[in-house]
């Protein structure tokens, strides 16, 4: 799958909206109505789902590239490759939290830290209770356990299934989730809270991503793709900018039940989009400027913005340009000093370096 430029300015959008809407929720000069409105529309949530979904799209389209150029799919030369990108800036960051709790507490216990190194983060609510400021400091991890486990399902289902078997798997899952949200919420109360999180209640933006990547193999879809795809496009921004987060506020329940999913499929259009007929107008707005620079940053952006972005933190005094421009410095230095030499690394093994698809 030759690199598509465009994506790296869409993950510059995704991360700048997962800080924007951490930034709404924790500034505390807002209101408690300036939260809940600027929260909704920083739309922190679609940021994550864009992440899931591109990762679930990349993943695919590799490794049917993989199949289509080699005849197989190795899994081996895989999960070493997903090893070398996500492993050594993501335990460099836990190591680092653990030295620094020395000199400032971040409320991470021992079962905590254990939990987040084993990438269970997202079921470890089960077995351990964490301080809040832990449950901040690594919360957002849930999100790596999630795709972690993804890992782990998805290439061996596509090669025991089969293309045809394995999109039919992935739509029945889709399926799934809502209902098993719905369930979830009124027959264990006590797990509403991470509905969201859980790989049985949550994998549906991942499947979204794997089943277009799989849709597009079909010269037919791609076809309505470049037809009717900027109109597709406009409605999937709009419903993710604006009536995505106002059907969440003014409908209780609507995430659950449905918001989740159709950002999702609002996500895997607008990248289907730009990977078959990326117009212009949008690749000078994604491939050029600070957008593709936080792309590449976006990975370490996503682990180190929950140390700034605390609502015990700066933030809490009233400041928002220290913990953005912290947050930035430490992914920045997190990129150059780690993911790059890593990524050099696997580059000289041989494998392949335009392998995008990051949490």
């Amino acid at each position: 799958m030759k690199h598509v430029s465009a994506f790296d300015g869409l993950r510059g959008i995704a991360v700048l909206m997962v800080l924007a809407g951490h930034t709404a929720a924790n500034y505390q000069p807002f209101s408690v109505e300036a939260h809940r409105w600027l929260g909704a529309f920083a739309n922190a949530s679609f940021g994550v789902r864009l992440f899931f979904v591109l990762s679930g799209y990349l993943i695919t389209s590799l490794l049917l590239d993989e199949r289509a150029r080699t005849g197989r799919i190795s899994l081996l030369a895989f999960y070493r490759r997903r090893a070398v990108r996500i492993l050594p800036a993501f335990y460099v960051f836990l190591a680092a939290i653990l030295v620094l709790q020395i000199w400032h507490s971040f409320g991470v216990t021992p079962s905590a830290a254990l939990a987040a190194a084993t990438h269970t983060w997202n079921y470890a609510w089960l077995w351990i209770t964490a301080p809040a400021s832990g449950e901040w400091t690594l919360g957002h991890l849930w999100t790596l356990a999630l795709e972690q486990q993804f890992y782990l399902f998805w290439p061996g289902l596509l090669i025991g299934l089969g293309t045809r078997r394995a999109g039919w798997a992935a739509l029945a899952l889709i399926v799934w989730c809502p209902l098993a949200r719905v369930a979830t919420y009124f027959l264990m109360p006590g797990q509403r809270g991470h509905l969201g999180m859980m790989f049985h209640t949550a994998i549906d933006s991942l499947m979204i991503g794997c089943l277009a990547a799989l849709l597009v193999q079909n010269e037919k879809i791609r076809a309505g793709l470049i037809r009717h795809g900027t109109a597709g496009a406009i409605t999937g921004f709009t419903w993710a900018l604006g009536l995505s987060p106002l059907m969440g506020e003014l409908v209780r329940g609507f995430p659950v039940v449905a918001g989740f999913t159709l950002d999702a499929l609002a996500a895997a259009w607008i990248i289907a989009w730009l990977h078959h007929r990326s117009p212009p107008v949008a690749a000078g707005l994604l491939e050029k400027g600070i957008l593709p620079w936080l792309g590449a940053l976006s990975y370490s952006l996503y682990l180190w913005q929950q140390v700034f972005l605390s609502p015990s933190g700066w933030l809490a005094e009233g400041n928002i340009v220290l913990p953005w421009l912290g947050a930035i410095g430490a992914a920045w230095i997190s990129y150059t000093c780690i993911e790059k030499p890593a990524l050099r690394w696997r580059v000289g093994r041989r494998t392949n370096s335009k392998d995008y698809a990051t949490p």
